[in-house]
């Protein structure tokens, strides 16, 4: 008996579960961008934000009969737009009710049958196309470069490393004005006495400005955060365990930096890269996050034994302010280590 999919019964579970799909979708969405804080922006096409930036050193003493020329114009700071503009992405999946022909599938829901025509898996691949859907923007929102040619979650914006990328190239991120810093490539340690991954970490700390250091987190990948503490546990006594607490009290420590954070997570993927920023100085953009239709199930085919699951949204990202005062990169670049999920298809 074949089993079928009744298109006006999955259309009402999208409805019925829509709050569920939303928390589905923030859950997996939050706990990343609180980790390495990430603010969550709702954007309509492009957000500007104007930033301003303050000129210092303008006070002088004050001289009896300077000659009115030398009342110089000055300013005040300069103005800058920074733009958050969100692309179109989608996830689209297509299946022929026939792949259910042959199984029985137990999902404790009312199996499937011509009388009831209830898709056996109706509400776990909603569920499923909303959490793929969060991971993906996730996996790539460090690492992607918008190109419509890359059809896979890496083409779907310009992340972060392109949005730097692009900084380094037209000079504002620069060893020049202050926000960069060439640490070289932090490795694991080559012997035991090897402290070269941690002196690196501590130098570019100690290179931030002075405000930068007070209010700054660490974001560093996993790897790298594993480098450094094996090198850190070469500059101790040996019987000594080396824990995350212990390494970020070093370099709180010996930074001068109590209110330091180091944050990380496996979507910054590894390469060695140093980001020394204010939370939510980062920004994740999105349209239309309360946006009820942005899954969708329909039978858009002539074959009306063929149904699509359509998951519709826009994103983009945007570092608010790159000043040496708000914000420093190293030289290193970080590569994607693979994306969420139990497997992908080859």
């Amino acid at each position: 008996m074949a089993l079928l999919i009744n298109i006006d019964n999955l259309v009402r579970l999208a409805k019925t579960y829509e709050p569920m799909l939303q928390t589905l979708a923030f859950t997996t969405l939050q706990e990343p961008l609180d980790a390495l804080g990430i603010s969550l922006v709702n954007v309509k096409d492009v957000n500007v934000l104007i930033a301003f930036e303050r000129k210092g050193a303008l006070s002088r003493p004050y001289v009896v009969g300077n000659p009115s020329d030398d009342v110089r114009a000055g300013e005040i700071g300069k103005v800058k737009e920074r733009e958050l503009k969100v692309d179109k992405c989608v996830l689209p999946l297509v299946e022929h009710i026939d792949n259910y022909k042959q199984y029985e599938v137990v999902t404790g829901q009312t199996p499937s049958d011509n009388q009831s025509k209830r898709h056996p898996l109706e509400q776990t691949i909603l569920q499923n196309v909303v959490i793929t859907e969060a991971e993906d923007i996730v996996d790539a929102m460090f690492h992607s470069e918008r190109d419509e040619s890359d059809q896979t979650p890496m083409g779907m914006t310009d992340g972060f490393n392109a949005k730097i990328a692009a900084e380094k190239s037209s000079g504002d991120i620069s060893i020049a004005n202050g926000n960069l810093v060439n640490t070289g490539s932090i490795v694991t340690p080559a012997t035991d006495s090897d402290t070269d991954a941690i002196d690196k970490v501590v130098e570019f700390i100690n290179s931030a400005d002075p405000k930068l250091k007070k209010s700054g987190n660490l974001l560093i990948d996993p790897k790298t955060l594993y480098f450094a503490i094996l090198a850190l546990q070469n500059k101790t006594d040996k019987r000594q365990l080396i824990t995350f607490q212990l390494l970020q009290e070093y370099i709180r420590n010996i930074c001068l930096t109590p209110n330091l954070n180091i944050l990380t997570h496996t979507c910054l993927g590894e390469g060695g890269e140093l980001i020394l920023t204010p939370s939510y100085n980062l920004e994740l953009g999105m349209r239309n996050i309360t946006d009820k239709d942005y899954i969708q199930v329909r039978n858009p085919f002539q074959d009306p034994n063929w149904i699509q699951f359509w998951g519709q949204f826009e994103i983009g990202t945007r570092i608010r302010l790159i000043n040496r005062k708000v914000f420093q990169v190293n030289d290193n670049v970080n590569t994607a280590v693979g994306y969420s999920g139990d497997y992908r298809a080859s």
